[in-house]
């Protein structure tokens, strides 16, 4: 299910949404109470915009951000923060309705996104589009290095399967 943030329920409304990038996907629909991410990133400094940016967004980067991800329906399931490629927050959701918040310095250029995985590199139930790096930085005075962490993989672990003696 696409989920978009939309002004109303019209057509053109939708639309605008979508083409703005103000979306997230769930594996499943709301009558299956399928998980829902909602991610937002406010600039964390004095004189930083007042407002979170959403997905479809944008924010200045090489500032500190106050990200913040609200997970309805995703007990039990790894809430992934991905910044241009790189893990940079993974946390079990251990309630049905949770709110987890980091700080993040984007790169220029660079972009943020919230996951929910089933598993480590098993299943993708959720998934937002991006806040952008906007083109211009933050003041010089607020600046720090962008936040690093592994590479993002979405390879399945290492199955290992127990051995099983057989009288054959």
């Amino acid at each position: 299910t696409t989920w978009v943030y939309a002004a109303d329920r019209s057509a053109g409304a939708v639309i605008e949404g979508v083409r703005a990038g103000r979306t997230f996907v769930s594996q499943e629909p709301p009558a299956h109470q399928g998980p829902r991410l909602f991610l937002e990133a406010r600039e964390d400094w004095v004189g930083g915009q007042p407002d979170a940016a959403i997905v479809g967004g944008e924010v200045r980067p090489l500032g500190p951000l106050a990200v913040t991800v609200r997970v309805e329906n995703g007990t039990g399931q790894r809430l992934r923060i991905i910044s241009t490629g790189k893990t940079v927050k993974e946390v079990l959701v251990i309630s049905p309705s949770a709110r987890h918040t980091t700080r993040v310095v984007l790169p220029p250029g660079g972009w943020l996104r919230a996951e929910l995985l089933f598993d480590a590199g098993y299943a993708m139930t959720a998934v937002t589009s991006a806040i952008y790096a906007a083109a211009e930085a933050a003041p010089a005075a607020v600046q720090a290095n962008p936040t690093d962490g592994p590479p993002a993989s979405y390879a399945s672990p290492p199955t290992t399967l127990p051995e099983i003696a057989c009288d054959c």
